[in-house]
Protein backbone atom coordinates (compact mmCIF):
# COMPACT_ATOMS: atom_id res chain seq x y z
CA UNK A 1 0.00 0.00 0.00
CA UNK A 2 1.31 3.34 -0.42
CA UNK A 3 0.50 5.38 2.72
CA UNK A 4 1.14 9.24 2.77
CA UNK A 5 1.94 10.71 6.17
CA UNK A 6 1.44 14.25 6.76
CA UNK A 7 4.07 15.95 9.38
CA UNK A 8 6.35 13.29 8.79
CA UNK A 9 9.19 15.36 10.14
CA UNK A 10 7.67 15.55 13.34
CA UNK A 11 7.79 13.38 16.29
CA UNK A 12 4.90 11.17 15.42
CA UNK A 13 5.83 11.14 12.12
CA UNK A 14 9.22 10.13 11.81
CA UNK A 15 8.51 7.39 13.94
CA UNK A 16 5.39 6.51 11.78
CA UNK A 17 7.40 6.67 8.28
CA UNK A 18 9.82 4.35 10.43
CA UNK A 19 7.66 1.64 11.14
CA UNK A 20 5.95 1.58 7.66
CA UNK A 21 8.95 1.39 5.96
CA UNK A 22 10.33 -1.46 7.63
CA UNK A 23 6.57 -3.33 7.36
CA UNK A 24 7.34 -2.83 3.66
CA UNK A 25 4.94 0.07 3.07
CA UNK A 26 5.84 2.82 -0.09
CA UNK A 27 6.22 6.03 2.60
CA UNK A 28 5.35 9.83 1.32
CA UNK A 29 6.76 11.88 3.76
CA UNK A 30 5.00 15.55 3.50
CA UNK A 31 6.93 18.15 5.51
CA UNK A 32 6.38 21.91 5.79
CA UNK A 33 9.66 23.05 4.62
CA UNK A 34 12.50 20.54 4.91
CA UNK A 35 13.13 17.64 3.24
CA UNK A 36 14.94 15.03 5.20
CA UNK A 37 17.02 12.17 4.63
CA UNK A 38 15.57 8.97 4.87
CA UNK A 39 14.87 5.62 3.10
CA UNK A 40 11.51 7.02 1.85
CA UNK A 41 10.98 9.93 -0.24
CA UNK A 42 9.71 13.57 0.90
CA UNK A 43 8.29 16.29 0.02
CA UNK A 44 8.16 20.30 1.50
CA UNK A 45 5.08 21.37 0.71
CA UNK A 46 2.76 23.83 2.62
CA UNK A 47 -0.46 21.98 2.94
CA UNK A 48 -2.54 25.65 3.32
CA UNK A 49 -1.14 25.41 -0.71
CA UNK A 50 -4.17 24.09 -2.65
CA UNK A 51 -3.18 23.95 -6.15
CA UNK A 52 0.71 22.58 -5.13
CA UNK A 53 -1.54 19.75 -2.68
CA UNK A 54 -4.22 18.74 -5.85
CA UNK A 55 -0.93 18.57 -7.98
CA UNK A 56 0.98 16.41 -5.92
CA UNK A 57 -1.94 13.71 -5.22
CA UNK A 58 -2.42 13.59 -8.85
CA UNK A 59 1.50 12.74 -9.11
CA UNK A 60 1.70 10.08 -6.28
CA UNK A 61 -1.75 8.59 -5.80
CA UNK A 62 -1.37 7.60 -2.52
CA UNK A 63 -3.82 4.87 -1.35
CA UNK A 64 -3.58 6.16 1.96
CA UNK A 65 -3.22 9.22 4.20
CA UNK A 66 -2.21 9.92 7.66
CA UNK A 67 -2.67 13.63 8.81
CA UNK A 68 -0.04 13.99 11.80
CA UNK A 69 0.89 17.63 10.78
CA UNK A 70 -0.71 20.52 12.88
CA UNK A 71 0.01 23.65 15.21
CA UNK A 72 0.58 21.42 18.44
CA UNK A 73 2.72 23.47 20.67
CA UNK A 74 -0.34 24.15 22.83
CA UNK A 75 1.39 27.68 24.57
CA UNK A 76 1.86 28.99 21.12
CA UNK A 77 1.42 32.70 21.28
CA UNK A 78 0.00 32.76 17.37
CA UNK A 79 -3.53 31.93 18.29
CA UNK A 80 -4.83 32.49 14.26
CA UNK A 81 -2.15 29.81 13.93
CA UNK A 82 -3.65 26.86 15.31
CA UNK A 83 -6.90 27.77 13.12
CA UNK A 84 -5.19 28.32 9.74
CA UNK A 85 -2.66 24.94 10.10
CA UNK A 86 -5.27 22.46 11.90
CA UNK A 87 -8.40 23.52 10.17
CA UNK A 88 -7.77 25.18 6.88
CA UNK A 89 -4.49 22.98 5.51
CA UNK A 90 -6.97 20.10 6.76
CA UNK A 91 -9.40 20.87 4.89
CA UNK A 92 -7.16 21.66 1.61
CA UNK A 93 -5.65 18.10 2.51
CA UNK A 94 -9.01 16.58 2.35
CA UNK A 95 -10.10 18.11 -0.46
CA UNK A 96 -7.33 16.72 -2.66
CA UNK A 97 -7.65 13.32 -0.81
CA UNK A 98 -11.86 13.24 -2.52
CA UNK A 99 -10.27 14.50 -5.59
CA UNK A 100 -7.63 11.99 -6.14
CA UNK A 101 -9.74 8.63 -4.68
CA UNK A 102 -7.61 7.82 -1.55
CA UNK A 103 -9.03 5.17 0.21
CA UNK A 104 -8.79 5.67 3.98
CA UNK A 105 -7.91 8.82 5.48
CA UNK A 106 -6.57 8.94 9.23
CA UNK A 107 -6.69 12.53 10.65
CA UNK A 108 -4.90 12.83 14.58
CA UNK A 109 -6.85 15.07 16.53
CA UNK A 110 -6.05 15.59 20.39
CA UNK A 111 -7.08 14.74 23.89
CA UNK A 112 -7.78 18.67 24.48
CA UNK A 113 -11.11 18.64 22.83
CA UNK A 114 -12.54 17.52 26.35
CA UNK A 115 -10.58 20.33 28.25
CA UNK A 116 -10.37 19.59 31.92
CA UNK A 117 -12.94 17.26 33.20
CA UNK A 118 -13.77 16.45 37.05
CA UNK A 119 -11.94 13.74 38.22
CA UNK A 120 -15.28 12.27 38.92
CA UNK A 121 -15.43 11.59 35.20
CA UNK A 122 -12.28 9.94 35.13
CA UNK A 123 -11.41 7.62 33.02
CA UNK A 124 -12.53 9.65 30.03
CA UNK A 125 -14.22 7.79 26.72
CA UNK A 126 -15.13 8.58 23.27
CA UNK A 127 -18.81 9.96 24.68
CA UNK A 128 -17.48 12.22 27.10
CA UNK A 129 -18.66 16.22 26.44
CA UNK A 130 -16.27 18.00 24.65
CA UNK A 131 -15.15 21.45 26.18
CA UNK A 132 -12.03 22.43 24.88
CA UNK A 133 -10.05 25.05 26.91
CA UNK A 134 -7.68 26.67 25.08
CA UNK A 135 -6.88 27.41 21.10
CA UNK A 136 -5.18 24.26 20.29
CA UNK A 137 -8.26 22.04 21.43
CA UNK A 138 -10.88 24.43 20.03
CA UNK A 139 -9.38 24.23 16.51
CA UNK A 140 -8.71 20.44 17.05
CA UNK A 141 -12.42 20.29 17.44
CA UNK A 142 -13.17 22.42 14.90
CA UNK A 143 -11.26 20.76 12.67
CA UNK A 144 -12.94 16.63 13.77
CA UNK A 145 -16.36 18.58 12.62
CA UNK A 146 -15.15 19.84 9.20
CA UNK A 147 -13.24 16.49 8.52
CA UNK A 148 -16.61 14.53 9.43
CA UNK A 149 -17.86 16.30 6.12
CA UNK A 150 -16.07 13.89 4.08
CA UNK A 151 -17.12 10.87 5.56
CA UNK A 152 -19.03 9.39 1.94
CA UNK A 153 -15.25 10.49 0.47
CA UNK A 154 -13.25 7.64 1.62
CA UNK A 155 -12.88 5.77 4.52
CA UNK A 156 -12.27 8.60 7.84
CA UNK A 157 -10.75 7.39 10.89
CA UNK A 158 -10.02 10.31 13.93
CA UNK A 159 -7.91 9.79 16.59
CA UNK A 160 -7.53 11.40 19.90
CA UNK A 161 -4.05 10.52 21.53
CA UNK A 162 -3.63 11.43 24.91
CA UNK A 163 0.02 12.73 26.59
CA UNK A 164 2.83 10.04 25.38
CA UNK A 165 6.69 10.40 25.08
CA UNK A 166 9.49 9.05 23.52
CA UNK A 167 13.10 9.24 21.32
CA UNK A 168 13.31 12.30 19.50
CA UNK A 169 10.22 14.49 20.95
CA UNK A 170 11.15 17.83 21.50
CA UNK A 171 13.02 19.56 24.53
CA UNK A 172 10.20 21.78 25.40
CA UNK A 173 8.07 19.28 26.00
CA UNK A 174 7.64 17.92 29.60
CA UNK A 175 9.61 14.03 29.50
CA UNK A 176 12.44 15.38 27.19
CA UNK A 177 13.01 18.27 29.25
CA UNK A 178 13.30 16.43 32.86
CA UNK A 179 15.58 14.52 31.17
CA UNK A 180 17.37 16.62 29.69
CA UNK A 181 18.20 18.72 32.96
CA UNK A 182 18.80 15.70 34.91
CA UNK A 183 21.68 14.51 32.12
CA UNK A 184 23.27 18.13 31.97
CA UNK A 185 23.02 18.25 36.05
CA UNK A 186 21.19 21.15 36.62
CA UNK A 187 20.22 22.10 40.12
CA UNK A 188 16.83 23.38 38.99
CA UNK A 189 13.74 23.37 36.59
CA UNK A 190 10.70 25.17 35.74
CA UNK A 191 7.68 23.02 35.36
CA UNK A 192 4.43 25.03 36.04
CA UNK A 193 1.65 23.69 37.39
CA UNK A 194 2.92 20.86 39.98
CA UNK A 195 -0.41 20.24 40.86
CA UNK A 196 -1.83 17.62 37.77
CA UNK A 197 -1.04 14.45 37.01
CA UNK A 198 -0.62 12.56 33.35
CA UNK A 199 -0.86 9.08 32.02
CA UNK A 200 1.98 8.79 29.36
CA UNK A 201 1.90 6.45 26.14
CA UNK A 202 5.16 5.16 24.73
CA UNK A 203 5.48 6.72 21.19
CA UNK A 204 5.96 3.20 19.86
CA UNK A 205 2.57 1.73 21.31
CA UNK A 206 0.64 4.87 19.37
CA UNK A 207 2.99 3.91 16.26
CA UNK A 208 1.53 0.44 16.69
CA UNK A 209 -2.03 1.92 17.01
CA UNK A 210 -2.21 3.97 14.15
CA UNK A 211 -1.05 0.93 11.86
CA UNK A 212 -3.31 -0.92 13.64
CA UNK A 213 -5.71 1.34 12.57
CA UNK A 214 -4.59 1.60 8.87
Amino acid sequence: MKVMVTGASGFTGQALCRAFHQAQYEVIGLTYSSQPSTPWTNYAIDLRDAEALQALFAKIRPQAVIHLAARSFVDDDDVLGFYDHNVVATTRLLDAARDHDVQRVIVASSANVYGKPATTDLPLTESAPLAPVNHYGASKLAMESMARTYNEDFALTLTRPFNYTGPGQAAYFLVPKIAAHFAQKKDTIALGNLDVARDYTSIHDVVRAYMMLL
